[in-house]
């Protein structure tokens, strides 16, 4: 694995991430980035977090980028303070 996803990786899922205090930013990425990466390998990932609720539409705002930027199909489910991001390749 490259290792600077490792890092990203590793630095997501330890809750070790710096940054402007969405704490769900660098998973989101991360996980884009692996599916873009993946070489066909994984046709789709779920990102699961926490997010307050006066965040939610700068939460989805930024969903929105990443599919934008990477090109990526992704689905957004809210549930009282949580969430989960399904990224997928178009099909």
């Amino acid at each position: 694995m490259n290792k600077v996803l490792a890092k990203q990786l590793d630095d997501a899922l330890n809750g070790t991430v710096q940054g402007s205090g969405q704490a769900y930013a660098r998973p989101l990425r991360v996980a884009a980035d692996t599916l873009l990466h993946s070489n066909g390998n994984i046709n789709a990932t779920t990102v699961i977090g926490i997010v307050r609720a006066d965040d939610i539409q700068s939460f989805e705002d930024l969903v929105a980028n990443i599919a934008k930027e990477s090109g990526l199909n992704a689905r957004i489910h809210v549930n009282v303070g949580s969430f989960s991001v399904r990224f997928s390749q178009h099909s």
